[in-house]
């Protein structure tokens, strides 16, 4: 799934966001990567500030708590300054795992955008978000299944590996 946000803060040029998921259709407990791409102003900074989870409707919280669980995201990419160009292009992407069975739409994720005029010192901060994305998740549980009526399964022993020497 693919979409396209168009932000026009007080910048040189506009920020244009892409949204992009490796998948949708997904189940309970399945990693889903997106990546946030945008062109940015040569010399600014674009940082990834804040991961958002959605609120679960009323009476559906997930027995951990939260809708969508994240990875530590990775650095940002940042590409080289396109020749005869004034900006490049920043891509970060991030990893979640969802945990409310149905439709989930993950609110974009929130961004600082710190424009570097000509003059090298640092301009206002303008906070950014790009599109959301929606997920079709899956249960896992049988069809018609009610959670409570489910036995649990007995856990398997886990055997930990001695200390390294």
């Amino acid at each position: 799934m693919k979409g396209l946000l168009l932000l026009l803060p007080a910048l040189a040029a506009p920020v244009v966001f892409e949204v992009a998921a490796d998948r949708t259709d997904v189940s309970v407990g399945d990693r889903v990567t997106v990546t946030y791409s945008a062109r940015i102003p040569a010399g600014s900074t674009l940082r990834l500030e804040a991961l958002v989870t959605p609120e679960p409707p009323e009476g559906q919280r997930p027995p951990g708590g939260a809708v969508l669980e994240f990875d530590a995201p990775p650095p940002p990419v940042v590409g080289k300054k396109e020749a005869g160009g004034d900006a490049v292009s920043v891509q970060q992407t991030v990893t979640f795992i969802p945990f409310l069975a149905g439709t989930v739409v993950v609110p974009g994720p929130h961004f600082t955008l710190e424009e570097r005029p000509g003059d090298g010192a640092p301009g206002r901060p303008l906070d950014l978000r790009p599109p959301s994305v929606t997920l079709n998740v899956a249960s896992r549980l049988p069809k018609d299944a009610k959670p409570e009526t489910l036995a649990p399964k007995d856990d398997r022993p886990v055997r930990l590996p001695g200390p390294s020497l």
